[in-house]
């Protein structure tokens, strides 16, 4: 057989240098058998595959491998170079290739790892075949003296790829040279376990092997009855692998020569640096890894260095002695640098989309190598133009430009209208991966932030719209309340609360056009999902009664009458009028609005509350007020444009008006109401309380105007005062609170002011008060001293009725000191036609009702006083010339001065009233002669009687009414 190889010659220099150093046949044995039975021992697929990828490398031809399975062994079947007497010498040597430079392979111990499975390995190609042979090794080593104890020692074990020997191709490896392989490996089994094991190896081969061997365009695999074949083809860095298309990028270079500087001479010689990443495809898209992808470094053979990164990375690194590890060191860190710029650079291509992130690793490094990788991807990243703006996709940002809204600021809706005035933001879909958001160092904008880039943001109203729509979702209602809004008047507010937002079927218009600093929201910022967001931060519905109580509104108001007032008083009348013709109801108890300055009749300015209704707009009190009186009539075409409701809502009087005031002390001097007299009522009220506790009126109600009624127009006026808008406010009384806390009633206001002016029309156009007239029905007790209220419509007679006109004795007796005092009076009044009956009936029940106010209140005197005088019948006279009788057997004694004929049992309460002396306080009365011979005693005539009628007992007789019996003379003076 010929030795195309010199195999016999390699033996021989081999089993010299063993006969020569028997400790270089322990060396060779123990690293064979290390590198074949633990650093190499499960990477007998990719050793064979790279050497396949660098034979086919080594001719340009492109690389084909088949792997076939049978029961004896092993035979993997490659294209590319034939075997040569150069791989041979190689291939027997440890750590001592001949591979060029560039070649996958580099280290010359790969093919070693078919010892894993086997004790007979062999190769042949159209060149020929070698083949090794444990045993023959073993029986050629066994023959040197100097290592047949070593071998002993070893059980037979010899170093198996030192010896080669030449080989002739057998039946299956000679099928698959003639199928086109130019090299074929043989690996019989060395048992079943080897073949187990193989079988394994092969069938579960890494089917991303080819994106790291570059020349190898098909791998197949032959196992009895199953086959498969996985075919690569290139474009670029695009890669069809099967069913899959990877994008696959590799850089190169030359190493920095200090970085060599402590490497082997093989690696110094060489000198360069090699990457390559590969990322799977969707389409065009990268996509991370499957869960179950072997995240391993490659270098290029799989390490045991675990990574993080959801993709495929090999890096020329520098490895440990067992070929697992990277080696520490500045050499394994630059060649990782170089990786990670491949990989940012390989970001930085692919579309920019948020998904893209998902090829970013997350969480805790994997070991010390995935975070040196980590660490200098986290750099590249950072000046890598990675993101896509939001608003153009085709602008991309590194990531310290980007900013994101964070998801709990509705953050899809607000970038989409933030991104065309903030091109740093990026889609909120890229908040699904915030852990590498954080890592790269993008912005996250929270609710705050948004605020405050907003704020100076110049935007017309609808853009503000779309923003408070977005912001609706936001649960940081607190950062929003700082949130600048559009105004209905060009200004930005710094903050919702207390702005007005527009209502429907309210114009804002006319009161912004004022120029009164409204602030009010812009009608076309504010949606209503808007609006309920700034409802909740504090504004207000902009209803008709929140624009009046606007201070500015109020203010211009105010000064509209004046001589130069804030606004055109023309302009604030159709805006306010027009605000309330919409909401008339909304104007009621703001009585400033009398104030608003508007046309009367003549075309003057003037108060609205100093103008009248016309009569044909349904005007009541134009008709009722004297032609002195200070109001005008409101011009037509004011009624006309804005309607009688919204005129008289700003006070234009149809009738008379009613003015409402809470808690007004009643020892004031006024309440500033311009009420005729309103201090003297007060000043009434402070008199019917304690002098140390002046009450307080709780509410003044009060109908007002009534000094300006024409003497003529009274009968009418009361009629109006009678009508259902206003008689509570005439007959309710005045509520009172004690400084004791007791609530006491008093008469209101107005029943004052009618009960002290002349109010109801009499004989000769003269006005009577409520007071001084009676019913018909009152009785003839008070016939002669009270005229008969007129005859006047039922309403306005019901109501003089109810203000003090006199119904009965009973009524009157109960209506209080004045109206008892002006009985007296009337009693007493020379001037009217009294019988004597009617004062029997009247003087006593009155002053005994009038007594108890004695003690407590000041009493106006009384003047006059009607008495019977016994010759001449009724006198009047002044009260010191009349005499009250307190006890009976008097009254003969009193002469000719008048008597008040009162009960016994009122007579002293009369004289206090009507400070009258009694009939037993006037002088004493001297008996001038009588009879020397003495009387005789007699019981006074009808004693028994009256006694029993006046209820009298005991020692109360004498003390009450005298003696029961006197001294009866014939003659006694």
């Amino acid at each position: 057989m010929t030795d195309p190889f010199a195999t016999a010659a390699i033996r021989s220099r081999v089993l010299d240098a063993w006969a020569a150093s028997p400790a270089r046949f322990r060396e060779d044995a123990n690293a064979e058998e290390d590198y074949a039975h633990r650093a190499y021992a499960d990477r007998l697929v990719f050793e064979l595959a790279q050497n396949a990828a660098d034979a086919a490398a080594a001719v340009g031809v492109p690389g084909r491998l088949r792997f076939v399975l049978t029961g004896q062994g092993l035979y993997a079947a490659n294209t590319g170079t034939p075997l040569m007497a150069a791989a041979v010498e190689s291939l027997s040597h440890l750590r001592a290739s001949t591979k060029a430079a560039g070649a996958i392979g580099r280290f010359g111990v790969g093919f070693k790892a078919v010892l894993a499975v086997t004790d007979e390995p062999a190769i042949f190609s159209k060149s020929g075949g070698v083949r090794w042979s444990l045993s023959q090794a073993a029986a050629l080593a066994g023959e040197l003296p100097s290592l047949a104890a070593e071998i002993t020692r070893r059980n037979g074990a010899a170093p198996v790829m030192r010896l080669p020997f030449s080989a002739s191709s057998d039946a299956q490896a000679s099928m698959l040279l003639d199928a086109g392989y130019d090299t074929v490996v043989v690996l019989p089994w060395r048992d079943e376990s080897a073949a187990a094991a193989g079988c394994e190896l092969v069938e579960g081969l890494d089917p991303t092997l080819q994106l790291f061997l570059p020349g190898l365009v098909e791998l197949a695999v032959d196992s009895g009855d199953q086959s498969w074949s996985l075919a690569a083809s290139w474009e670029g860095e695009r890669v069809t692998l099967g069913t899959r298309r990877w994008w696959v990028r590799t850089a190169s270079g030359e190493l920095p020569d200090q970085l060599l500087a402590a490497r082997p001479v093989e690696d110094r010689e060489r000198g360069g640096w090699q990457v390559a990443v590969a990322f799977l495809l969707d389409g065009a898209d990268p996509v991370p890894l499957l869960d179950g992808a072997d995240r391993v470094l490659r270098a290029p053979q799989p390490t045991d260095e675990s990574l993080s990164v959801p993709a495929l990375l090999a890096a020329s690194v520098p490895l440990d002695t067992a070929r697992r590890h990277a080696a520490d060191g500045a050499l394994t860190d630059f060649v990782l640098d170089q990786a990670a710029a491949t990989y940012a650079g390989l970001l930085a291509a692919a579309p920019p989309r948020p998904e893209l992130l998902d090829l970013l690793p997350t969480g805790l490094p994997a070991g010390q190598v995935d975070a040196v990788l980590r660490s200098a991807l986290t750099t590249h990243l950072a000046a890598t133009a990675l993101l896509a703006s939001a608003h153009d996709p085709s602008v991309r940002l590194r990531p310290a430009q980007a900013a994101v809204i964070e998801a709990g600021t509705a953050s899809g809706d607000l970038t989409r209208v933030l991104a065309p005035l903030l091109p740093q933001l990026i889609s909120a879909d890229h908040l699904r991966r915030h852990a590498v958001l954080a890592g790269l160092g993008v912005r996250r904008l929270d609710t705050a932030d948004v605020v405050d880039l907003v704020a100076a943001l110049d935007q017309p109203a609808p853009w503000w719209s779309q923003l408070l729509e977005a912001l609706a979702a936001a649960p940081d209602r607190d950062a929003l309340r700082a949130l600048r809004i559009p105004l209905a008047d060009g200004r930005l507010a710094a903050g919702p609360r207390g702005l007005l937002l527009p209502v429907a079927g309210i114009d804002l218009d006319p009161l912004v056009a004022l120029g009164l600093s409204l602030r009010a929201v812009h009608p076309d910022a504010v949606t209503e999902r808007g609006a309920q967001l700034l409802r909740a931060l504090g504004a207000v519905d902009a209803d008709a009664g929140v624009l009046l109580d606007e201070p500015a509104l109020r203010d211009a108001v105010q000064t509209s009458l004046d001589d130069e007032p804030t606004v055109d008083p023309d302009a604030l009348a159709a805006a306010v009028l027009g605000l309330v013709a919409q909401r008339p109801q909304a104007a009621h108890v703001r009585g400033w609005l009398g104030e608003l300055a508007l046309r009367n009749e003549d075309g003057d300015l003037q108060g609205a509350g100093e103008l009248l209704l016309p009569s044909a707009a349904g005007g009541r009190l134009v008709d009722l007020v004297a032609a002195n009186a200070p109001f005008g009539v409101v011009s037509a075409e004011l009624v006309d444009r804005y309607g009688v409701a919204a005129l008289a809502a700003v006070g234009v009087l149809r009738t008379f008006a009613v003015v409402r005031v809470q808690d007004v002390p009643a020892d004031a001097e006024g309440a500033g109401l311009f009420l005729d007299g309103e201090s003297d009522w007060l000043a009434a009220l402070d008199s019917s309380a304690p002098a140390d506790a002046p009450p307080l009126v709780t509410e003044l109600v009060a109908v007002r105007d009534l000094e300006w009624v024409a003497q003529d127009r009274w009968g009418a006026a009361l009629v109006e005062l009678a009508g259902p808008d206003l008689r509570a406010a005439v007959v309710e009384p005045a509520r009172l609170l004690r400084a004791d806390g007791r609530s006491i009633d008093a008469p209101s206001y107005t029943r004052w002011w009618l009960d002290t002016h002349g109010c109801v029309p009499v004989a000769d156009e003269q006005l009577a008060r409520p007071g001084q007239l009676r019913s018909a029905e009152s009785g003839e007790l008070l016939a002669g001293l009270y005229d008969v209220i007129p005859d006047l419509p039922a309403a306005a007679a019901d109501l003089v009725a109810e203000l003090g006109a006199v119904n009965s004795v009973e009524q009157l007796l109960r209506a209080g000191p004045t109206a008892l005092v002006d009985l007296l009076d009337r009693l007493g009044d020379p001037g009217r036609t009294v019988a004597r009956h009617q004062l029997r009936a009247l003087y006593g029940p009155a002053c005994s009702a009038l007594a108890v106010f004695l003690d407590t209140m000041e009493l106006p005197p009384i003047e006059s006083v009607r008495g019977v005088v016994r010759a001449a019948g009724l006198r009047a006279c002044a009260p010191g010339e009349a005499v009250v009788v307190d006890r009976p057997d008097l009254l003969a004694l009193v002469g000719d001065r008048p008597v008040v004929p009162v009960a016994l049992a009122a007579a002293f309460d009369a004289a206090d009233v009507l400070e009258a002396p009694l009939a037993t306080a006037l002088s004493s009365y001297d008996v001038r002669s009588f009879a020397v011979a003495a009387g005789r005693w007699a019981d006074v005539p009808g004693f028994a009687a009256a006694v029993e009628r006046l209820g009298l007992v005991g020692s109360s007789v004498a003390a009450e009414v005298g003696a029961a019996s006197y001294d009866e003379h014939e003659r006694l003076l």
